[in-house]
């Protein structure tokens, strides 16, 4: 039984549950507000994303670029915000394994050529 499958019970009625994009579709408000604000988190994910890319990019691509990381890796910036570690490491990691996959496809089909 997978996540949206699941069927609960609570003062004997039952309801089903959101899936998780659902209920992450449920906190953009938050994450808007997580990106307007000048704070530290927007700086330390910029700092993440510059680091893995050497770009520099706005807020609202860095927004886009929040929104293509797993959902589980968003759930814990909506929890601990964009400047945990933890957050910054697996967001660093995944933006990095795209490139990377990105640039390795690109040398593959380089060399069929």
């Amino acid at each position: 039984m997978n996540y949206s499958d699941k069927k609960n019970r609570k003062n004997g009625k039952r309801y089903d549950c959101k899936t998780q994009e659902e209920t992450l579709m449920d906190f953009v408000p938050i994450v808007n507000i997580l990106f307007d604000e000048d704070g530290d988190g927007v700086g330390s994910f910029h700092d993440t994303v510059y680091e893995a890319t050497g770009v520099s990019h706005s807020n609202e691509k860095l927004k886009e670029i929040f929104f293509t990381l797993p959902k589980d890796v968003q759930m814990i910036a909506l929890q601990w915000g964009l400047s945990d570690t933890v957050f910054g490491d697996k967001a660093y990691v995944f933006i990095k394994e795209k490139i990377n996959g990105k640039n390795q496809d690109t040398a593959n089909t380089s060399s069929r050529l």
